[in-house]
């Protein structure tokens, strides 16, 4: 949190856009053994994971909806 504060607080101040490169396939290949290729691919017929009240069918969305909650732990708007 000590980083991201103050680049947040940068980019909201200018208007400037936050690029996050979503790539599930580096997540998957670092641990087949947890993520399912279906999952991982957006082919899994069912949710996966679930983080009550969420649930996720593919591993992309995880990943961007980690990415908004990490962004309102350091407020950023």
């Amino acid at each position: 949190m000590t980083y991201m504060g103050p680049i947040t607080r940068f980019l909201a101040d200018t208007g400037a856009p936050l690029l996050v490169n979503v790539y599930p396939y580096f997540s998957y290949i670092s641990n087949p053994k947890d993520i399912s290729l279906k999952y991982a691919t957006f082919t899994s017929p069912n949710a996966v994971v679930f983080d009550d009240p969420l649930s996720y069918q593919n591993l992309f969305d995880a990943m961007v909806d980690s990415v908004y909650s990490a962004l309102e732990r350091v407020d950023f708007r």
